[in-house]
């Protein structure tokens, strides 16, 4: 009787080990499954953040302007087809645009001119003055950092302006 019980403790031991490993081995194959779709989700995740946070694509004001703006004052600057440029949506930044709407401020001495409108609000009027309107595409949600608002490479086309 008593080899009897042993060998069915035994054989329920066994059954249970083999049950136990089995199961240890299946949650570390769906732990593996998961953690291999997991970029996938990732990359979904990030393209629609990507995609849901960019602004619209609009025609809108373009200001780029001259450096010398303190002495000489506020004139447009060229910029010619296929040239990059760093800008800002005006409503982006440390200084909000007034009634007369949004505009794209692309290059330094706009960039800067425009942070010193509190100052100097002629600043303003005639970068408004100088803007030009232009059809302008946002593939991206921009580039911040701490030390600057978001911000966009631009490139000038024919007709239009290409921002990443």
């Amino acid at each position: 009787m008593k080899l009897a019980t042993t060998r069915v403790i035994y054989s329920a031991a066994r059954w249970l080990v083999c049950t136990l490993q089995s199961w240890r081995i299946s949650i570390r194959l769906r732990r593996t499954e998961m953690f291999r779709r997991v970029p996938n989700y990732c990359a979904i995740v990030l393209v629609i953040l990507e995609s849901g946070c960019a602004p619209k694509d609009r025609s809108m004001p373009v200001a780029y302007i001259k450096d010398g703006y303190a002495m000489y004052g506020v004139k447009p600057d060229t910029w010619d087809y296929g040239e990059v440029k760093e800008c800002q949506i005006a409503s982006r930044s440390t200084q909000r645009p007034d009634e007369r709407g949004d505009l794209l401020l692309c290059g330094a001495a706009t960039m800067t001119a425009w942070g010193m409108s509190w100052l100097r609000p002629d600043f303003k009027s005639q970068i408004y003055q100088n803007a030009r309107t232009f059809a302008v595409t946002f593939r991206s949600a921009g580039h911040s950092s701490r030390f600057h608002d978001t911000r966009w490479w631009c490139q000038r086309r024919p007709e239009s302006i290409n921002c990443d």
